[in-house]
């Protein structure tokens, strides 16, 4: 069954009053899910913006007071990506070109064909669809960096052998002055490889995605101390440039016990969507913001649940699964009231195999904190005498 297309709303803006209304009949016939709010001057549209939220903006130019390009340039100055589109009967080269030097999304001069209604509401939704997906992007690098930065390891970004990016752990494992310091320098500067490959050192894991090697070294750090280290590397790719992703966690202080091992490898397995780890993100209110296919298989969880659209809540679903409902509610919550620790619990389910639950916290780009949660399956790892000298 194909789901319905997403809602769009629109404000379309034009001072003749019959004009204004037959466009806003004429696009929610066009297409499905557009819902049209009219104006008939841009102060009033500017007025409406205050109130109400919108995804597109659809303006006549020639306008009493106010034009269509006085109109875009103040949208602009707040909303420099905004979805704005000039539909003018009063078309020039001139206009055209004002226009899109003021940033204007779209353009598009009034006709008499029967059809320009049907061309101009493609437009909107192409428009906002590119919106859409340009705010997702940006929000999902803004939280990949939020949880890079709060990573207790230490994660470098390597291009054609120079590096090009340092977390704060890696800036403190190799006693940086900033991250700047390590921009154009090769990581050998910072971490040489001594002695011989630690017990059970290395392995390679491919799934038909780029390949993840990860390897147990004892490493020196820049200040010249010995590191037994966990470092993991994959491949990557940036802006059409191919890159290494490495990540150096000290693990000779943390017993070496295999469940102890980088849970923030997962990142770069995320990206390649080879991760071993159900990764879930939520916001404050206990809804789900982003999760991988690998939480989902673990937890077996419904699509209708991750997507919102069921009764159920993510933790009322989770509650059904688990051997202990009380104990996994309450250590859920422990995480939720003391959002600033870091908790790990074991989840046992009721087919018998074992979660590690580790999550943490990181704040977005507004200051609104995320509860970020990973889930492993460790129901073969249960030896507590497995340890990495």
């Amino acid at each position: 069954m194909t789901p319905d297309p997403p809602s769009i709303s629109v404000l379309c803006v034009d001072d003749d009053t019959a004009m204004v209304d037959l466009t806003a009949v004429a696009l929610e016939r066009a297409v499905e899910g557009l819902s049209v709010t009219t104006a008939t001057s841009a102060q009033a549209g500017l007025r409406l913006i205050e109130e109400t939220t919108f995804d597109c903006i659809v303006s006549d130019y020639d306008m009493p007071r106010m034009d269509g390009l006085e109109f875009l340039r103040i949208i602009r100055s707040e909303q420099p990506r905004f979805p704005f589109i000039l539909f003018t009967g009063h078309g020039s080269e001139r206009i055209a070109s004002e226009a899109i030097g003021a940033g204007v999304t779209d353009y598009m001069p009034k006709g008499t064909e029967p059809d320009q209604y049907r061309v101009l509401a493609r437009r909107i939704r192409n428009a906002v669809e590119q919106d859409r997906s340009h705010h997702e992007a940006t929000e999902s690098e803004s939280r990949t960096g939020t949880i890079l930065s709060v990573s207790p390891d230490a994660i470098v970004g390597i291009v054609q052998g120079k590096c090009v990016y340092a977390n704060p752990a890696a800036v403190e494992l190799f006693a940086l002055e900033d991250e700047a310091a390590i921009h154009g320098r090769e990581i050998a500067e910072f971490l040489q490889y001594s002695g011989e490959l630690a017990e059970g050192g290395r392995s390679t894991r491919g799934t038909g995605a780029p390949t993840l090697e990860r390897e147990r070294r004892a490493v020196r750090s820049s200040e010249g101390n010995s590191v037994s280290a966990g470092i993991a590397t994959g491949q990557s790719v940036s802006d059409g440039a191919d890159g290494v992703v490495t990540i150096v966690r000290d693990v000779s202080r943390h017993g070496g016990r295999e469940r102890e091992l980088n849970y923030r490898e997962s990142l770069i397995e995320s990206l390649f969507e080879t991760s071993p780890d159900g990764i879930l993100v939520t916001d404050e209110k206990k809804e789900i913001l982003v999760t991988n296919e690998t939480f989902a298989d673990l937890w077996d969880v419904p699509d209708g649940v991750i997507q919102g659209t069921s009764d159920e809540t993510p933790l009322e679903y989770a509650v059904t699964r688990v051997e202990d409902p009380e104990s996994f509610v309450r250590n859920v919550e422990k995480q939720y009231e003391r959002p600033h620790e870091p908790h790990r619990h074991d989840v046992r389910l009721c087919d018998g195999t074992v979660l590690d639950q580790f999550s943490n916290t990181v704040r977005d780009d507004h200051g609104a904190l995320e509860y970020v949660w990973f889930y492993r399956d460790v129901t073969e790892l249960k030896t507590p005498d497995r340890t990495h000298q």
